[in-house]
């Protein structure tokens, strides 16, 4: 056995004895007392009858019902649908457990814990710029849309625009800031931080916007969201921006609201479209709520929604032509996954947002309570795109 293999088999030991995998299932599934173990229904497979047991003194699962079964790596590969090194990686940093690092041959990229304390770094600037001086024009825009409760639990921040260096040019926040503490721009350029012009000069990505952290299933800040601020609004700058693929960062896999929604135990999800959207509903107390980064749900999303969803999901989208399209195709990509799917299309102009804001908690669930079958719907969307009592719209139905 290597040096190496020595290093990861004493760090995975240490993870074994600092982490309860009673603690660390009763994240995601109730348990309770039976006998000498803990039992509750089983996150694997849908049941009535609780037949998943957690055994604190071997620090095993094992489910009765499906066959799952093993320790708490195991549980974070199936529950997670990742890999042991992935598992190990995440439960090492939850237990405060360094990992060792191989030596030599190819030159290595930076870790994934330096580029995720590099995004932790810059959301401390963006939320702090919020409450400073210079973020009043951004506070009177979350007020003005009712987002203040969400400032602390949501991470609202601000990204300023670049002011007049002292000797000419123009000095940009975040660079000067990324800068000061030690970071290496090349790497904030990688997480889509910051950008540079074909001249040498760095610049910040997100610059006079309301920005929105986002996390991955774990809690992690993995990239961000921004709205451009009124008054900013440009050809060149379109209204929201995303970050971009990194190391780090997929938008075809991530949700945002996903983290909350799974710290709040939620075993439905419900999916939309805008951050604001999905804010609102969380503080008018739906915390299942979630949405996809500016694309259309895709195959990696619906398999996320399966693994974290086993009362299946509701599609909730605006009623407006846009919005039924994105229902069209948010079906098509969840119907290869085996859950409960319905849909529910906002009439009226309003969205989500303005239903929390107006309605609250009652309002959502009542139109929740009215979303219908998500296949039902989605012929009734196509056959009123293709005309069903036509041979060519007969065929595209069919085809779709």
């Amino acid at each position: 056995m290597t040096e190496l293999q020595q290093g990861l088999q004493q760090a995975k030991e240490l993870v074994r004895q600092r982490i309860d995998l009673v603690s660390l299932v009763g994240e995601v599934v109730p348990l309770k007392r039976s006998g000498r173990s803990f039992k509750g229904l089983c996150p694997f497979h849908e049941e009535k009858t609780p037949s998943f047991h957690v055994h604190p003194e071997s620090q095993i699962f094992r489910c009765y019902g499906c066959g799952e079964g093993g320790d708490l790596f195991a549980f974070v590969m199936k529950r997670e649908g990742i890999g042991f090194r992935e598992a190990l990686e995440e439960l090492a940093e939850r237990a405060g457990v360094d990992l060792p690092r191989g030596g030599g041959g190819a030159r290595r990229g930076p870790a994934k814990q330096q580029y995720l304390e590099v995004l932790a770094r810059a959301q401390a600037f963006f939320a702090a710029r919020l409450r400073a001086p210079e973020g009043a024009e951004a506070m009177r825009y979350v007020e003005g849309r009712g987002l203040e409760a969400a400032l602390v639990p949501f991470g609202l921040g601000h990204a300023p625009g670049p002011s007049e260096a002292p000797g000419g040019g123009r000095h940009w926040p975040l660079v000067a800031e990324l800068g000061r503490a030690g970071v290496p721009l090349p790497l904030a350029a990688e997480l889509g931080l910051v950008g540079r012009t074909e001249r040498g000069q760095w610049y910040d990505r997100f610059r006079n916007r309301l920005t929105f952290p986002i996390h991955d299933g774990q809690g992690r800040i993995v990239g961000f969201g921004g709205r451009i601020l009124p008054g900013h609004e440009g050809e060149r700058e379109p209204k929201y921006l995303n970050s971009p693929e990194s190391p780090v960062f997929n938008k075809r896999s991530l949700l945002f609201g996903l983290a909350k929604a799974r710290q709040a135990r939620a075993r439905r999800l419900v999916v939309m479209e805008g951050y604001t959207d999905v804010i609102a509903c969380h503080l008018a107390g739906i915390p299942e709520a979630v949405a996809t980064l500016g694309t259309s749900l895709t195959r990696e999303h619906a398999a996320l929604i399966r693994r974290y969803a086993p009362d299946g999901t509701v599609l909730l989208f605006d009623g407006d032509e846009a919005g039924r399209r994105a229902a069209e195709r948010a079906y098509a990509a969840l119907s290869a996954e085996t859950l409960p799917a319905r849909i529910c299309l906002l009439e009226g102009g309003k969205d989500p947002a303005d239903l929390a804001r107006a309605e609250g908690r009652e309002g959502i669930e009542r139109v929740l309570d009215g979303a219908r079958d998500a296949l039902e719907v989605w012929i009734e969307l196509l056959s009123a795109r293709h005309d069903p009592s036509r041979h060519e719209g007969k065929v595209a139905v069919a085809e779709a």
